[in-house]
Formats: structure tokens, C-alpha cells, sequence
């Protein structure tokens, strides 16, 4: 199950949460600790001491929905500060369905930087940052739960809070994940008791001792579970009976440590029950690194250098971009410099530069291809991105102002045109057009007394209430908002 906190059940229906996972350097005893996957408690775990916050957990944050009542009720999933405008997240506490959908806008959204708990009265409003831009990754996979990520961007940035890296190939390497049982550290705020949803959420973070899996433990134990599959190569697995992740802890990050430096190991994502036999499911952090340096602008951790993806590959050209109806365009593109791109993947842009939502359309092989834009009606031009993707860095992208083809379809005919008359009012009733691009904006009404047709009247809705004057005719046509007007309905007699 996804790890879903009590923001999500009561505002978002999105999970959050914190699990940080430390390792120590010496490969000495571990204990394990895990938190339950239901609602925003950590499951075995407790209030970590001063040290432990201030070396290990310092870059836990929290994400809250604005539209709660406080802070508390508001959390809903956790992450980690990456740089000081940017926190790493897991896809599923920012999208839903498919095609993607955002579950909330990122102007609904703030991240609490710098504090252990979610008590109103203790918070310096400085400390609530808003969210500017999400970025989700292009290969998430809302089935399987690959590839579960997603970066959020601040509308300003943090200086007083340490941020945390991701953990490299080679530091994985040292450490012996896949291989050896490593120690680490799991921290949120997520749901306390196995037994019951949404029942003990902590204000304060909690934190708890945990063990991350070797590769052939995560197999045996996983793969007998009633819902979900292990994959090593985009996963990890941590915790023991009684000790996990739980609702509420989406999100939130898996720490381990280099040398006495944390760094984060995965993300947290989903599992069967908390701490009831199955080990709890974590995005590897070493397979999303490289969709988190390719996002433009961002400075993960020490990684200081190179801003456009581990090959540096330059923004495509986009060459061509010719509508083919109100929801389609075709596109021709060409590389930019660099690696060939393996593919492409496609972005709409829906917000202004400042404060914009890019919508994940998917992806593309090829250098002309056909990209589906949502149905919505418009006439207003697309702004569609595109970025080269190359061994799972993106590249800067590309943008055209494009589309929709002119809107040149007639809505349909308005139908059921009743007219009756009391006294001296005239009342007119008609049935809705319908118009799949623009959309109707207005009707026009036209009476005649006589053989002529009088001035047509605008109305906005389906019925019309006017003084009758003598008796007559009276037919309905719709406009929409392209200025396209249907056929004349059949004329009533009042």
C-alpha cells in the first residue's frame, strides 16, 4: 500500500512522510527499526536526541497542504532539502492517475524547513516556504511504483538549514548496499500504530534504527507479498517486525552515513501493511540521482558541478511544430549537443514561467512524433517542452508556443426550444449545445411578428424571459467561443 498520511485521507489523498535511514561507519551491531505504512507515525521508533537531529536529520522536511486548519492536520507527505531551493519527494505524493494529474497545485502547497515538530505555535512563519515548480519523474510508474521521485522547487531559498546528498554509485558501492546488511536511519512523522488507520500522529518527528537488506533478503521476503514485486534495480528494502515505515512517511527520505555525513539511500515509497512481516519498499536513491541533476538549475548536495544531467547534453531543437486538431501536434526535433538522446520526453506548461506546472506527457522515440495534449477546450496556444533524454539524465528543454488548430467546427443545434406565453412575458426554453473544442459561449434569439427576422439577442444561459409584445416566432442558435454559431433550431410559435 502506499504510504499515505492524514493530509492525504482528509485533503489530498496523498501519502507523506520522513524515513531516514544512518548507517554508521563501523560495521559493528545494527538495530532496526521500522514505521508503519498507514497514516504519519513512525512504527517502533522515538524523539531523537539533539545529536542525532542536528548530524543525521537536520535536512528532513516536511510537504503541507495550505488548505488544511494547521500545520498538523495539513502534513501529508515528508522529503529532504537536496539544495537550498529544492526537495526531493516521492512521485506518488505529487501525482495521481494516468495520465498524470497533479494531486495539488503547487501554489496549495508550503514545506516546513528547519523544524522537529508540526506544533502551530512553535513555528516562525519563515520557516513555511512555498512550493514554485514540481518536477516528477519522466519514468514514474503508478503501477509498479518505479522510479517513484519527484523534485520540488522553492519559491526562495533556505540558508539556515544543512542540506543532504544523494547517495552515489561509488559511496553505494563502499557501503555494500545490495550486498550487505546496512545500518540506517528512518525519521517522520507518520502514523504509530499498526492496527488502525489514521489513529496516532505524532506533532514531533520521530525517528527509529533500521537495517537495509541485502538484495536476495528483499527477494525472499517481497516477493511473496499479496501486491507488490522487488525490482534491485530501482529499489531497496529496510525494516523488521514491529520496526517500518507507515502512512504518512511517504515521501521521506532513507538515510545511511558516509564516512560520519549523511546521505540519502532511498526514498520512501510503499509496502504491505507497517511492520507486519514485509519489509517496507524504498525508491533506491542511486537510480533517481541523475533525473535529479538533470533538472536545470539545481545543486544536489556537493554535487556542484553540472546542472544538465550526468552527459551534459544540450536542449533540443524543435524544428517544426504544425497542429493537427485541438488536441494533437506534430512535432519535428532534432538533437541538441552531446549524446544522442535515447528519447524524448514531452512537457505541458500550464502556469507562467515564474510559477509553472509541468504537466508530464510522456515520451517519444524518433525525430517527428505526434504529442497528445489534454482535451480540454481552448483555443488559447499550447506551450509544450521538450527534453533529450539520455541514459536517464534530461537534458535543459526546448519550448514551442504552438496549437491548437484553428477552431472551425460548428456546435451542435440547440434542441427542445419550448416558447409559452403569460400575459405579457415571454419565457424560452432550450437544450444544451455542445462544442468539443471551444466550448459554447452564448446563444443567440431571434423573434419575428411577421415575415422578417428581428435583432438577435445574446444570452448566456438556456432560457430566456422577455416581454412577449405580439405573438410570434422564436428560434435559438449557439456561438462558441471561437465565434462559430450552429444551424438555426426549429422555430417555436408563441
Amino acid at each position: 500500500m502506499i504510504r499515505l498520511s492524514r493530509a492525504a485521507s482528509t485533503f489530498l489523498l496523498v501519502a507523506v512522510a520522513m524515513v531516514i535511514a544512518t548507517a554508521t561507519a563501523t560495521a559493528g551491531t545494527t538495530s532496526s527499526t521500522s514505521a508503519a505504512p498507514v497514516t504519519a507515525r513512525i512504527v517502533g521508533g522515538g524523539k531523537p536526541d539533539d545529536a542525532t537531529y542536528s548530524s543525521m536529520l537536520r535536512s528532513t522536511v516536511a510537504i503541507i497542504s495550505m488548505n488544511a486548519p494547521s500545520q498538523y492536520d495539513g502534513q501529508f507527505c515528508g522529503g529532504t532539502l537536496i539544495d537550498d531551493t529544492h526537495v526531493l519527494t516521492a512521485g506518488h505524493c505529487i501525482v495521481e492517475n494516468d495520465p498524470y494529474t497533479y494531486r495539488s497545485a503547487p501554489s496549495s502547497m508550503r514545506v516546513l524547513v528547519g523544524s522537529r515538530t508540526l506544533n502551530d505555535g512553535s513555528l516562525n512563519p519563515s520557516q513555511l516556504i512555498p512550493v514554485q515548480t514540481i518536477f516528477v519523474h519522466p519514468f514514474f510508474n503508478l503501477d509498479t511504483f518505479r522510479y517513484d521521485a519527484a523534485v520540488l522547487r522553492l519559491s526562495r531559498p533556505v540558508t539556515d538549514v544543512p542540506t543532504v546528498s544523494i547517495l552515489s554509485d561509488e559511496e553505494s558501492a563502499g557501503l555494500g548496499i545490495d550486498s550487505a546488511e546496512v545500518p540506517a536511519i528512518a525519521a517522520g512523522w507518520g502514523d504509530t500504530d499498526t492496527e488502525s488507520e489514521d489513529c496516532c500522529f505524532p506533532t514531533d518527528l520521530l525517528a527509529l534504527n533500521q537495517t537495509i537488506h541485502t538484495d536476495s533478503t528483499c527477494h525472499s521476503n517481497l516477493d511473496d507479498s499479496p501486491t507488490w514485486r522487488y525490482s534491485a534495480a530501482y529499489e531497496i528494502c529496510s525494516g523488521a517486525v514491529g520496526k517500518d515505515t507507515c502512512q504518512g512517511d511517504s515521501g521521506g527520505p532513507l538515510y545511511v552515513s558516509v564516512g560520519g555525513t549523511p546521505r540519502q539511500a532511498g526514498i520512501v515509497s510503499h509496502g504491505v501493511g507497517c511492520g507486519e512481516g514485509f519489509y517496507g519498499i524504498y525508491t533506491k536513491a542511486t537510480a533517481i540521482r541523475s533525473f535529479v541533476e538533470s533538472i536545470p538549475g539545481i545543486v544536489p548536495g556537493d554535487t556542484r558541478d553540472g546542472t544538465h544531467g550526468p552527459d551534459d547534453s544540450g536542449a533540443p531543437t524543435i524544428s517544426s511544430a504544425t497542429p493537427i486538431n485541438f488536441r494533437q501536434v506534430r512535432l519535428n526535433v532534432s538533437p541538441g549537443a552531446g549524446p544522442a538522446p535515447t528519447k524524448y520526453t514531452l512537457w505541458l506548461r500550464s502556469g507562467p514561467a515564474a510559477s509553472a506546472e509541468d504537466v508530464y506527457l510522456g515520451s517519444r522515440t524518433g525525430s517527428s512524433f505526434v504529442v497528445n495534449l489534454p482535451s480540454r477546450r481552448t483555443t488559447a496556444p499550447w506551450r509544450v517542452l521538450v527534453r533529450s533524454l539520455v541514459t536517464n539524465g534530461e537534458s535543459p528543454a526546448a519550448q514551442v508556443r504552438t496549437g491548437p488548430k484553428v477552431d472551425q467546427i460548428r456546435p451542435t443545434t440547440p434542441r427542445g426550444l419550448v416558447a409559452s406565453r403569460s400575459g405579457s412575458t415571454l419565457t424560452a426554453r432550450w437544450g444544451r449545445s455542445i462544442d468539443r473544442q471551444s466550448g459554447i459561449d452564448s446563444y443567440d434569439v431571434q423573434r419575428r411578428s411577421g415575415s422578417r427576422w428581428g435583432k438577435v439577442q445574446h444570452v448566456n444561459g438556456t432560457r430566456l424571459r422577455v416581454r412577449a409584445g405580439s405573438g410570434g416566432e422564436i428560434r435559438v442558435r449557439a456561438v462558441d467561443r471561437a465565434g462559430n454559431v450552429s444551424a438555426w433550431s426549429r422555430p417555436d410559435f408563441y
